[in-house]
């Protein structure tokens, strides 16, 4: 069964190991590090708020951001720095923490999900158009990882709920 809570201080190594994997880290705002160098990026991280864990059977299995907003906007939520441990990618465990997601938000009140990948992050944007999600433009040249020349554009997603 999956479920979400918040990430605290003794998911450290959990969390390292999913961001600083190589088919993880290119699609989220940090280059691959040392823990020391990563301690104060996750202390943001958690200091800020909606920083989740997703945990599986007692296993964590992967990390996110779920930024919420108040007033006019309450009816919205963000979803970033999506992560999940290599094992468990590519055998449905992505659908199922999403659908989850969904499901939840959704029962909260939430009207509408957004997020934002990268234009070259080709198979999480047809994993996020199976789920329902709908491209709505683009942030041209929105980042650029350490190694390479050019800056990546980035797509923004959103789903509407009933």
């Amino acid at each position: 069964m999956i479920t979400f809570r918040e990430t605290t201080w003794s998911d450290f190594d959990q969390v390292y190991e999913i961001y600083m994997d190589e088919t993880v880290n290119p699609y989220v705002n940090f280059e691959i590090m040392d823990k020391k160098s990563f301690r104060s990026i996750f202390d943001t991280m958690i200091e800020q708020g909606g920083f989740q864990v997703v945990v599986d059977d007692g296993n964590v299995v992967g990390a996110l951001v779920i930024s919420r907003f108040d007033h006019r906007l309450r009816h919205l939520a963000y979803i970033g720095a999506c992560g999940i441990k290599q094992q468990y990618q590519g055998k449905g465990c992505g659908k199922r923490i999403m659908q989850e997601l969904i499901k939840a938000l959704g029962d909260e009140g939430v009207r509408r999900i957004e997020l934002r990948v990268e234009a070259d992050n080709v198979r999480a944007i047809g994993f996020y158009k199976k789920l329902g999600f709908a491209y709505e433009g683009t942030h041209r040249k929105y980042m650029k990882r350490e190694k390479e020349k050019e800056f990546i554009d980035a797509h923004l997603m959103g789903l509407l709920l009933k």
